[in-house]
């Protein structure tokens, strides 16, 4: 890979980053736009047996079958007690 070079670093610093915003808990997370397929109204997820305390299971979304995790519990976050989901990410 070549090295950036300084009007290289100059013109990413002046680039506009878009990120996808989130809280979990009190903390706010942040995820590039690019990394973000889209986001979908929370639907009916279909537990899993024997899975890890973090998977909630799955969801059918256009006959793909998507893991659902819970990040609060894979990232260890004390959730917000008035917080609900609305929505997968």
């Amino acid at each position: 890979m070549a090295p950036i070079q300084p009007q290289d670093a100059k013109a990413k610093s002046c680039e506009e980053l878009q990120l996808v915003v989130f809280n979990i808990g009190t903390e706010e997370f942040g995820v590039e736009i690019m990394n973000v397929q889209e986001i979908i109204r929370m639907t009916n997820i279909t537990k899993i047996p024997q899975a890890s305390g973090y998977v909630k299971g799955i969801i059918n979304l256009r006959g793909r079958i998507i893991v659902v995790i819970n990040l609060i519990l894979k990232v260890r976050i004390i959730p917000a007690p008035e917080k609900i989901a609305s929505c997968l990410l």
